[in-house]
């Protein structure tokens, strides 16, 4: 609580913070060098019973008179504390308070403390503050000393009011005020660490613990707090304190409790604030201070602390009057005021749907359940996408869960036309099946005072697959986490930091089909022509769909999803943390996949535009078998048989029940031959096998050629750095950008110049994908917005029908040919041994004749030359000229007909 006084009037109101920016400026200019505070003039502390209001205060008034002796004795321990905390404070970095002097007992300076009975209805201490920069420090005699004893919350009093008169030495205006969230909240979380450092004082062990944890509503602005709300933002400070402590062994804060340093305040309290007083001053000037001086801004360090501060309970409880379920339920009601439950999730409803009405610097959670098609699966990928006609509205979502472990910016892309147009927001996570897995949104724009409002819907969607073909190698169940148990008091100055480096998943010796990474589709509108588009061979603009079996080694490499904070740069880091075992994982992988059928299924149907659904029958599925086996689906009739090489349709079956830039879902089944086994010239094929299955993929949109894909920006980019490895990369954007040689926008992270606001204005609009159930109709029956959409299953249903006349006539006619020449093969054998021995001269004579004139442009001479020599080879033989006209006629026809 902080009193200011104005002349000889006092009131209570807010504290303020200064310091000049140039002087920053200046600092940055000399190559960021590091801001010692000066060392305090005296760390001692002199409490007299005195209210400094009044008119007459004798004798009271002189340093430790005034008190009783069991009184005396208390007010010595007071003394001494309020030293152990100047030292504490000090060695922080803080500034020294411009309380007053006087000297103690012993002759010392020392800072004049006033203990007194406060009127009633006045609070327990009080920090004043006056017009001309001047501080006291207060304590109501009544509350700090009960029954001849110091009261629990006295030590945390002392020290929560020390430290706002240590926030006033910052101060060059009495004007500049910041709201109570801050200053407050502030004062509580250092001042109830401190005393449980010092003192082992934990006023709140077993009751009330949700105030000693900081709860709040956090689904309000994180700036609109009440006055309860204010005190209890203390968690947002004390989070932000233990990833500080945390950063200096390069770890990350966690849900367990650590000692917090908040040292970072002294670094954050150097920086200017200009003003004028308001909300968005104060978010502008601290959201710009954490950039300088921890290398991230309210946009990630909020996201990392709401998602963390969501499992405290009951991690950080010492005690509790229900089960650890319920209790985590009650907490995440309170501080989110719900959360939002996403309906099962399973291949026969492989999607879910969560709406929000975001407030600007606020948060929501929802909960998820997922499964898998096989009850051996462990684990599976979950995608969420959001949707907005604004990049910036999107950049202000993170989505994140596992007690923060997990916790991350959107992926952003400017969307197609045909997929709806505006921008998509998209985050991948692997969770447990079957459990109830909690995740946090907030709504924290880059610039934090330009956060704004937003209507959020996110699309679920699990991602999985399956085939008769497709064997998965089951994961090994995780082991399940022991609930975390809080320090005991007499332990908490040897409290350290109990988080460790993220680490990816300790089996890598399997292989799943509930991973996006193996899945993929393509988009190939630009594909090279032929004559007859997916007859026999899949040519022209096409829609390619890629199944295979993920190894585990490729999971723990995986810099695409989001799952350790700093973005992929964290995943990077993960894959250096387990680089061995990732290693002999895919070794292991390259030597066991061509031991197994159906590790692979690639499919291919022409193109089709988002929202369309139907069936295609003539879709090449391909599929791996053993070794360079290789099925594939053609066949079984060869529909050209008059051809020089047979020709065989495809013959794969497709289903598409939904595609939108979300999810492409579907199912396939397909009789396969392997050509390698098949004789040259063969009419059937035979069927080697049978596959069928089905498939659910997430995100279809990063095969579509037309999408924008969006970079994040330098700023983003170095704090992605500084999540990932906050000890080497701490220290300020100004100094990491510096060091690795990266430009920064124009005026730096601390600059508080305004800009282009963000939030919710939509920047380019945006559609939902409707479906569109196309079959064999005629184009008019459908809609307009269908039309063009289902265009491509009519026409391909035409030339599909024109084919299979075509495909039935060659078949006929082949049918009729196969008949005349089995009539013919029938009339030779009937030929006596001296006809055939005749026939076989007349072919070798023919022979003869095509090598003498040649096999084209000469025939007519080669066949006169034929039935000369043979007419001359029948009159030697004693034949008549009558039986010889009747079997050159016949010779003739026969060979014209191609019978052998």
């Amino acid at each position: 609580m902080i009193m200011q006084q104005r002349r000889t009037a006092t009131r209570t109101c807010q504290q303020i913070f200064a310091m000049v920016w140039l002087a920053a400026l200046i600092m940055l200019s000399l190559g960021t060098i590091p801001a010692h505070a000066q060392g305090w003039p005296t760390k001692k502390f002199a409490i007299t019973n005195n209210d400094p209001d009044a008119w007459i205060n004798l004798p009271d008034w002189v340093p430790g008179t005034g008190f009783t002796n069991k009184q005396k004795k208390v007010i010595r321990d007071f003394e001494k504390y309020l030293g152990e905390v100047a030292a504490y404070y000090e060695s922080m970095g803080f500034r020294a308070p411009k309380l007053p002097m006087t000297k103690n007992s012993n002759g010392d300076s020392a800072y004049v403390v006033y203990v007194y009975d406060f009127p009633d209805g006045e609070t327990a201490a009080l920090a004043g503050y006056s017009p001309d920069g001047s501080v006291s420090l207060r304590v109501d005699l009544a509350r700090a000393i009960v029954n001849g004893k110091p009261s629990e919350r006295a030590y945390e009093d002392l020290a929560h009011e020390l430290f706002h008169n240590v926030q006033r030495a910052y101060q060059s205006a009495f004007e500049l005020d910041h709201g109570s969230w801050m200053d407050e909240g502030q004062a509580q979380a250092v001042g109830v660490d401190t005393a449980y450092k010092l003192r082992g004082v934990m006023q709140f062990k077993t009751d009330k613990q949700d105030y000693r944890l900081g709860g709040r509503a956090y689904y309000k602005p994180l700036a609109k707090a009440t006055r309860k709300e204010a005190y209890r933002t203390s968690s947002f400070w004390r989070y932000i304190g233990e990833h500080y402590a945390a950063s200096k062994t390069n770890q990350h804060a966690g849900v367990n409790p650590i000692a917090a340093d908040y040292g970072y305040l002294a670094k954050v309290f150097g920086q200017p604030f200009i003003g004028p007083s308001s909300t968005t001053a104060d978010l502008r000037w601290l959201d710009r201070a954490l950039k300088q001086e921890l290398g991230l801004g309210l946009n990630r360090l909020y996201a990392n602390f709401i998602t963390t501060f969501a499992e405290y309970v009951p991690a950080r409880l010492n005690k509790m009057s229900s089960t650890p379920e319920k209790a985590a339920s009650t907490w995440r009601n309170y501080i989110f005021g719900g959360c939002k439950v996403v309906r099962p999730m399973s291949s026969s409803s492989p999607t879910g749907q969560a709406e929000f009405n975001l407030d600007r610097n606020a948060a929501g959670c929802f909960q998820v359940n997922a499964q898998g098609l096989f009850s051996t699966d462990v684990e599976i990928d979950v995608a969420i996408t959001a949707r907005s006609g604004s990049p910036q509205a999107l950049k202000a979502l993170h989505i994140g869960t596992d007690g923060g472990q997990k916790v991350g910016p959107p992926r952003i892309v400017g969307m197609s036309q045909g997929g709806g147009g505006g921008y998509i927001g998209y985050w991948r996570f692997r969770i447990e099946t079957g459990q109830n897995q909690v995740f946090v949104i907030s709504n924290v724009a880059e610039d934090a005072e330009k956060s704004k409002p937003q209507q959020v819907v996110l699309d679920l969607t699990i991602s999985t697959w399956d085939s008769s073909m497709t064997k998965p190698v089951p994961q090994k169940a995780p082991t399940k986490k022991k609930t975390p148990k809080t320090p005991k008091a007499k332990s908490a100055k040897k409290t350290e930091v109990d988080t460790k480096p993220d680490e990816g998943p300790a089996d890598l010796d399997f292989l799943t089909t509930t991973s996006a990474l193996g899945t993929e589709v393509r988009l190939e509108a630009y594909n090279p022509g032929c004559k007859e588009p997916f007859r026999f061979k899949p040519c022209g603009p096409a829609l390619s769909i890629g199944l295979s079996l993920t190894p585990g080694s490729l999971l723990a490499s995986d810099t695409l999803i989001t799952g350790s904070k700093g973005s992929w740069v964290g995943q990077i880091r993960n894959m250096a943390t387990n680089k061995e075992a990732i290693a002999k994982g895919y070794e292991d992988y390259a030597d066991r996949m061509p031991k197994m059928e159906g590790a692979y299924v690639n499919m291919q149907i022409p193109n089709i535009s988002y929202g369309f659904t139907g069936t295609f029958d003539n879709a090449l599925i391909s599929v791996s078998g053993r070794g360079d086996t290789r099925y594939v689906s053609i066949g079984p009739q060869n529909v050209l048989p008059g051809a020089m090489q047979p020709h065989y349709p495809l013959s794969g079956h497709v289903s598409i029940e939904e595609f939108t830039p979300i999810v492409l879902r579907g199912r396939f089944e397909a009789q396969l031959v392997d050509m390698n086994r098949v004789k040259p010239g063969t009419q059937t094929l035979p069927i080697h096998k049978t596959i069928s299955g089905q498939f659910v993929i997430t995100a279809p949109w990063e095969g579509d050629p037309k999408i924008e894909r969006m970079a994040p920006s330098e700023e983003s980019s170095l704090q992605s750095l500084t999540e990932a490895f906050p000890f080497a990369f701490g220290g300020g954007l100004e100094e990491l950008a510096r060091r690795h040689n990266v430009p920064m926008p124009k005026g730096g992270p601390a600059s508080q110049s305004g800009g282009k606001s963000g939030g919710s204005a939509a920047a380019a609009t945006f559609r939902r994908v409707e479906s569109c159930d196309c079959t064999c109709q005629p184009l008019e029956t459908y809609s307009s917005y269908c039309r063009p959409i289902c265009t491509v299953k009519v026409q391909s249903c035409e030339v599909r029908e024109l084919q299979l006349t075509a495909d039935r006539q060659a078949l006929s006619n082949a049918k009729i040919q196969e008949g005349r020449n089995q009539a013919r093969e029938a009339k030779l054998a009937s030929l006596n041994d001296t006809d055939k021995r005749d026939y076989a001269t007349y072919l070798f004579i023919q022979g003869i004749a095509q090598m003498t004139h040649g096999l084209s442009g000469s025939t007519t001479k080669a066949k006169e030359m034929t039935r000369s020599e043979f007419q001359s080879y029948l009159k030697n033989a004693g034949t008549n000229k009558r039986d010889i006209q009747k079997m050159l006629d016949f010779f003739d026809q026969e060979h014209d007909a191609g019978t052998p």
